[in-house]
């Protein structure tokens, strides 16, 4: 009776899994083509993949309000692949540090997409670095490292080396891109993901464009340190 239970509740979880997969190549495939983006089909069901069990994983962790995997997708992954753009990637260097990365559905997705830039995914949170680390392990995203620290703070070591700074839901905009600034090297990026209206650039940043997404309460803004 018991072994049965188990391989029933094994065959629920796979078939819900590979619901969620699907649901979600389906909602990016359709996504790369509005956009223009230029996606494997092995780079969408590998994401696909991840998001099916990072939204369910990570909620359960409390890292995330999305417990559906199509909702992580519409809500998380999707306003990030807007990096992949064809006007927007030229601006996108490495390293990128996603910037309180929480259930690591931003950086995980993007280190997907672009194997060839470093993503280093970072929070004040230990058990949000170890969730990231065992979900870039099993999903093979070999490019992206977990990163421990306070990021209120100034960037530790030799100053800021990062190229590209993501930024998206660390507290107040104007205060997480003023934190933000401190961690981005001269000439980089700051990608910041927040409501619609003026947010004011601290000393040393630029606003380069600001583009809408497919939400509505939410906009991309590109600014450039000096």
């Amino acid at each position: 009776m018991v072994e049965r239970t188990i391989q029933l509740l094994e065959w629920l979880f796979h078939v819900k899994h590979a619901s969620g997969l699907e649901e979600t190549a389906l909602c990016l495939e359709k996504y790369a083509s509005r956009h223009g983006l230029t996606l494997t089909e092995a780079q969408i069901e590998q994401i696909g993949s991840l998001v099916a069990w990072l939204a369910p994983a990570a909620h359960r962790m409390g890292l995330t309000r999305y417990v559906d995997p199509l909702a992580m997708c519409e809500n998380l992954v999707a306003p990030a692949l807007l990096l992949l753009t064809h006007d927007v990637m030229p601006l996108v260097g490495s390293p990128l540090l996603d910037f309180g990365a929480g259930s690591g559905a931003v950086g995980l997705s993007l280190g997907i997409c672009l194997p060839g830039h470093k993503i280093v995914l970072a929070d004040r949170r230990d058990r949000v670095i170890q969730f990231t680390d065992v979900a870039a392990r099993r999903h093979g995203i070999a490019n992206v490292r977990s990163l421990l620290t306070e990021l209120s703070e100034p960037a530790p070591g030799n100053g800021p080396g990062f190229a590209t700074v993501l930024v998206r839901a660390f507290g107040p905009a104007a205060q997480a891109l003023g934190d933000a600034a401190g961690w981005v090297r001269p000439g980089g990026v700051v990608a910041l993901w927040h409501q619609p209206g003026l947010v004011d650039a601290p000393d040393g940043l630029k606003a380069l464009r600001t583009d809408s997404t497919e939400l509505p309460s939410l906009v991309l803004t590109l600014y450039r340190r000096a």
